[in-house]
């Protein structure tokens, strides 16, 4: 019984780490959503950052939207998408810039 107690409040506070997503599932995720963008750049190079955070306690990267754009070599942003993956807690965040 103090198992199955210890498993269900790990699997609460991982929901509680939450954060305010379009998209989260509990267990499994891995959703692509539009972010927006700044210009009418032609979408000719594109970029990626990430960042990574185990169960909502320790969170590492850099995953910034001028990250992605330095990656890809990009001066002007047509516009960028986030990637997010999730497996029990541990999760994966990715921009993805697009532009010239």
């Amino acid at each position: 019984m103090k198992k199955f107690l210890v498993l269900a409040a790990m699997i609460a506070a991982t929901g509680l780490c939450a954060n305010a997503e379009g998209v989260y599932g509990l267990i499994y995720d891995h959703a692509t959503e539009p972010g927006g963008g700044s210009s009418e750049a032609a979408p000719a190079k594109s970029g990626c950052a990430s960042c990574r955070s185990w169960w909502g306690l320790v969170a590492t990267g850099e995953c910034g939207i001028k990250d992605a754009m330095r990656n890809g070599d990009i001066e002007e942003l047509a516009f960028y998408d986030t990637i997010t993956k999730n497996i029990l807690g541990v999760k994966k965040f990715t921009v993805k810039a697009y532009g010239e």
